[in-house]
């Protein structure tokens, strides 16, 4: 009689963890096709504005996006308020130059008097290279690559911290990845499962639970997937191990076109830690968006896509482009009669 109720239980434990499984597979291969639905679109292009706090001043702040999408290629521009003030000299360093170490002092903004200005930055991305320019400085950038896929690491990171922050991906995946990539990436690290949950309203809803490392006892990344939104994700919640979120992101997703569904908005809070057990978490910053002007399948010109569009004055014989080709040499172009040529070394 023992034995045989052992037996059951481990049969239904079995069932209740492929149960889990094939849920999980089923939610992760809908999100996936709904990402493929985006994919699939010839452009989008849109406005997105974003309002946010800076945590240490907590002084409110906004900032205007303005993008286009066609396959691998994007131009943005982006202009937002920062925070400003005098140079001060954050760090002692050195560079090399030859056989010689020649002092260098690294530059910041002291920024505690809560001065600002408005900034812009424009980037455009091709299957030949990306550039971007910080509007009014004398320095714009280009580097090349044999394909978007085979950009560089530090290029993408770069490209990443510069383009207007992407709401989708938080819709498919860890931002990083899409619910697949993760599953693949590390299983004998990470754990993910799948349970069915239920809205305030009765809706039946589904989350995806991330276990970093596997065998913790508790979930620290959930995504909550919504059947009715297409199966994307519409809020993200990080723990980092602790039982309070250290990061929220809830999304508005909309049906922008028959059958597809895509994130219009979001906000994001980040808390900071309880000093005491039982204490709700305080906001430390809040980030809300909103995409506007949504444009699906227009054409765009390829030119929109090149240096070009960046709003470089071919006249200007101020600003330099530092030019770093595929083999990783950085060389000062400027415009001479409306081309690109290498910038002559003044004679010594």
């Amino acid at each position: 009689m023992v034995l045989t109720l052992v037996l059951v239980l481990l049969g239904q434990g079995g069932r209740a963890a492929s149960s889990s499984g094939d849920l999980l597979s089923s939610l992760v291969a809908k999100n996936e096709a709904a990402w493929q639905k985006i994919q699939s679109l010839h452009s989008i292009q849109y406005t997105l504005e974003r309002q946010w706090l800076d945590r240490q001043s907590q002084q409110p702040f906004q900032g205007v996006a303005r993008i286009k999408k066609r396959g691998n290629c994007c131009w943005s521009a982006y202009g937002s308020t920062v925070l400003t003030g005098p140079l001060q000299v954050v760090r002692e360093t050195e560079r090399k130059v030859g056989d010689r170490s020649l002092p260098m002092q690294l530059l910041a903004p002291d920024t505690s008097a809560g001065q600002t200005r408005e900034a812009e930055r424009r980037l455009v991305v091709n299957d030949r290279y990306a550039a971007e320019w910080p509007v009014g400085n004398p320095l714009a950038y280009r580097w090349d690559h044999e394909s978007v896929d085979a950009m560089s690491a530090k290029t993408k990171k770069h490209l990443e911290m510069s383009l207007p922050p992407e709401s989708s991906r938080y819709c498919f995946g860890d931002g990083r990845r899409l619910f697949r990539e993760a599953l693949e990436a590390d299983p004998n690290w990470i754990r993910f499962d799948a349970v069915e949950n239920k809205g305030q309203d009765g809706q039946v809803l589904y989350q995806i639970r991330r276990f970093d490392p596997k065998d913790s006892p508790r979930p620290d990344l959930v995504w909550t997937i919504d059947p009715q939104k297409g199966y994307l994700a519409v809020e993200n919640v990080f723990y980092a191990g602790r039982e309070t979120p250290l990061r929220r992101y809830t999304l508005r997703v909309e049906e922008i076109a028959p059958g597809l569904w895509y994130p219009t908005g979001w906000e994001e809070v980040n808390y900071a830690e309880p000093q005491q057990a039982q204490e709700p978490p305080a906001v430390r910053n809040r980030v809300k968006a909103t995409l506007k002007d949504i444009k699906l399948n227009e054409p765009i010109a390829d030119e929109q896509f090149e240096i070009e569009a960046l709003g470089l004055d071919k006249d200007d014989r101020n600003v330099t482009v530092l030019w770093t080709t595929v083999e990783g040499k950085t060389l000062p172009y400027v415009y001479r009669e409306g081309s690109l040529v290498p910038r002559e070394t003044p004679r010594r």
